[in-house]
């Protein structure tokens, strides 16, 4: 089963000021936040991974499975993993020789990717990597929700440099 996720974007409130802090939960190695970040800067602040070099954002979305039987899609709701972010430890050099972190097109186990630095969506001093893959997208319809397959460019990871 191949999990296929619906393109969605994360938006910020516009009224928190502060760094939201964590609600307590019975399971200790899940944090869950009952307020978004603060809105300047929100995307860099991730959890850390390992040695904090790596960051990762989690959140609740709507997925679609498809099912190999019959070739159904099936709606689920909760928390998945959204991308990576490698934080800004390392200097752009540090970078030259590995794609992403570079800007350009590369094959990677057979699957395509496009790596953007220093644009208006990454930013000065970043790089954004994208997958070819195939995306469903899902519409509500008085008879239930259709889906509809196609192939696009998905947000993979990000790569900010320091200076």
């Amino acid at each position: 089963m191949a999990a296929l996720t619906m393109a969605g974007t994360v938006v910020p409130s516009l009224t928190e000021s502060a760094a939201a802090e964590p609600t307590t939960q019975q399971d200790p190695l899940v944090l869950t936040y009952g307020a978004p970040a603060p809105l300047n800067g929100w995307q860099e602040e991730s959890l850390p991974i390992g040695n904090g070099a790596l960051g990762t954002s989690v959140f609740g979305q709507v997925t679609a499975d498809e099912h190999p039987v019959g070739e159904t899609f099936v709606r689920e709701t909760g928390w998945h993993f959204n991308n990576l972010s490698y934080l800004p430890l390392m200097k752009r050099q540090a970078w030259a020789n590995n794609p992403l972190g570079v800007p350009g097109t590369f094959t990677s186990d057979d699957r395509r990717w496009r790596t953007e630095c220093d644009t208006a969506n990454t930013g000065r001093g970043g790089c954004r990597s994208y997958i070819w893959t195939l995306v469903v997208d899902q519409t509500s319809t008085p008879s239930g929700w259709q889906f509809d397959e196609r192939w696009d460019w998905v947000f993979n990871n990000q790569v900010s440099f320091s200076r």
